[in-house]
């Protein structure tokens, strides 16, 4: 059995084809036909604009979700950047805190090296005033002793200039470690070796 709206869908397009017309306006049967009102159509529009309307409405929720979604994953990737980025910056400053380490290590090692060297030529100048006791200075006379006294204060003088010096390149290194970066201290500790 077929439903009334069946039946006009089939008497409207047996009617087409009898009459051969082109028209798409709904053909009643006869005294029984009904035209749609303007109540009804104007009905008919809203309940479309209405359908219309829920079916975008339900769209934008839909992209609503996805946009939330799709914010989400940016923050996560955005968290996932800086945590990668601190990592590498820990990285970084662990490297050139171990950087740093080795380079005062030798800077204490050349420092220990300084101050042997030092020790060593002061104990050169001490051991030639040693090696002459005063009985032997008795034998030097005139020139020969104006030359003994002489080479003593000169090796003695030698050995403050170098005291001096090791001092000096100590403080130099020492300011140069407080105000340059650490490659170009490396470059300086290089360049001074």
């Amino acid at each position: 059995m077929q439903t009334a709206e069946e039946e006009d869908i089939i008497f409207q397009s047996a009617y087409k084809e009898t009459i051969r017309c082109k028209t798409s306006k709904p053909h009643g049967h006869g005294y029984l036909a009904k035209y749609p009102t303007r109540r009804q159509l104007m009905n008919d529009k809203i309940e479309e604009q209405a359908r219309v309307s829920a079916a975008t409405h339900q769209r934008n929720i839909e992209l609503e979700g996805k946009i939330e979604k799709l914010e989400g994953q940016l923050a996560n990737d955005a968290a996932e950047r800086d945590r990668i980025l601190e990592e590498y910056r820990q990285q970084i400053r662990e490297e050139e805190q171990k950087a740093r380490e080795a380079f005062q290590e030798k800077m204490r090692e050349e420092m220990l090296s300084m101050l042997a060297q030092q020790k060593q030529a002061s104990q050169q100048v001490i051991n030639v005033e040693n090696e002459y006791s005063s009985d032997d200075l008795v034998h030097y006379t005139g020139a020969n002793w104006f030359l003994f006294v002489f080479v003593c204060r000169l090796t003695q003088k030698v050995a403050m200039i170098a005291n001096m010096l090791v001092f000096a390149r100590l403080e130099f290194l020492m300011l140069a470690k407080k105000t340059m970066p650490m490659h170009q201290q490396q470059l300086l500790f290089l360049h001074i070796n």
